[in-house]
Parts: structure tokens; sequence; C-alpha cells
């Protein structure tokens, strides 16, 4: 699932059409060091947010210069995160096990 947006308009235009179009639920967590977030993506009907993509943020001079999505459910798995966003009054956790 390769995709590719160079400039702000381009990455603009996908995040209008297609992230804020989605409901989403972003935990915050690391991944080798960085800065990502477990992206939970919300279901028709808004019940249940499955995880759907880790993706790492890479930063330069305090910008985002790459965003680096993997969708591959056998890796989410490494960093013990709950297949599904919790209810309210269950934790999540955080911290990378790396």
């Amino acid at each position: 699932m390769p995709g590719w947006f160079l400039g702000r308009e381009e990455v603009g235009r996908f995040f209008t059409e297609r992230i804020f179009a989605t409901p989403w639920r972003l935990v915050p967590i690391r991944a080798n060091g960085q800065l990502a977030f477990a992206c939970y993506q919300g279901e028709p009907g808004g019940k249940r947010f499955p995880l759907g993509a880790i993706n790492v943020v890479s930063l330069r001079g305090g910008r985002i210069v790459e965003i680096t999505g993997f969708v591959d459910p056998d890796m989410h798995r490494h960093f013990g995160l709950p297949d599904e966003f919790p209810v309210a009054g269950d934790s999540i956790p955080t911290d990378d096990p790396k």
C-alpha cells in the first residue's frame, strides 16, 4: 500500500479526503526511539475501533518530514497494544517495549 505525497498541498488534500473523513483514536507510542502513533480506525456505527496501523513520524528541524505507516497486524503485536481501542475505564500501554 505505498503512497507518496509531496508538499503541503498534497498532504493536506490526503488528510482532508481520507484521514479526517474517518473517526480515529490515536495513542502516542515510541518506535525505534521515534515518535509514533497506534492508530485505531473507527468502524461504521462508531462502536468499535480496531488497530489499523502504527505510524512512525520522522521530524527534522521541528517539522514532520516523513510518516511511515505499518499496517501488518503481525508487526503490531510487538508493541503489546490491544487489538481494539479500550472502552472507558480500561487502560492502554503507551511505552515502546523495545
